[in-house]
């Protein structure tokens, strides 16, 4: 299981990675940033992701934007805190912020045009938001028969997931993670080495998204 010290904190931009999604009807690119800082005088590690795409609804297009913040402990990726806003055309269309409260999550959403949604997850283990799991799995040690398992945080579900991954196929220059969940499994490509960064990822038999920067 969990948890060999993913470590690797410093201060300062540590990572960069821009990926093409996949999904034709809604076409766009999504960029995932990891940073090392200290957030009240704690050691924190902070992803930002960044996506844009386009929709085309009745012949005409808009623009769909997020930009989440996800702050977590630097050794475990336990979410800390996150916040996520949505816009439509430049004009909010949703705000979502989760603070970790010792066993539980509290989150905080409002959509536009409805009242705030005030609820609470149980997470009495650690849970690792969705958007940090690239980072997350490009750092473990894989080998033959070794299974990680780790609950991961939806911030749009507001439900903690159980996962589980174990090495599927070992390349000299390329690893795939098999991810089960209890939506059914998903395959990671994964560059290992000094640079370990995930390269593609697919679902059902259908890629959800690939690396698009220089290798």
């Amino acid at each position: 299981m969990l948890f060999t010290v993913l470590g690797g904190w410093r201060p300062g931009l540590i990572e960069q990675h821009t990926y093409k999604l996949a999904e034709s009807a809604i076409p766009g690119t999504s960029t995932y940033t990891l940073r090392g800082m200290l957030r009240n005088g704690e050691r924190v590690l902070e992803v930002e992701v960044e996506t844009h795409r386009i929709m085309t609804l009745g012949g005409q297009q808009g623009k769909l934007d997020s930009k989440s913040f996800i702050w977590m402990q630097s050794v475990t990726f336990d979410l800390l805190e996150s916040r996520l806003t949505t816009t439509l055309n430049g004009v909010e269309a949703s705000y979502l912020h989760a603070t970790r409260k010792g066993t539980t999550i509290e989150v905080y959403q409002k959509l536009r045009g409805s009242p705030v949604d005030i609820r609470t997850v149980q997470a009495p283990g650690v849970a690792i938001d969705e958007n940090a799991l690239n980072f997350f799995l490009e750092r473990m040690a894989w080998a033959p028969g070794k299974v990680v398992e780790w609950q991961r945080y939806s911030p749009t579900q507001s439900r903690l997931i159980p996962n589980k991954a174990s090495l599927e196929k070992s390349e000299k220059d390329k690893l795939r993670v098999r991810v089960e969940t209890d939506i059914g499994p998903s395959l990671y490509d994964i560059r290992p080495g000094k640079d370990p960064a995930v390269l593609r990822i697919e679902a059902a038999g259908t890629e959800q998204m690939h690396l698009v920067e220089p290798n």
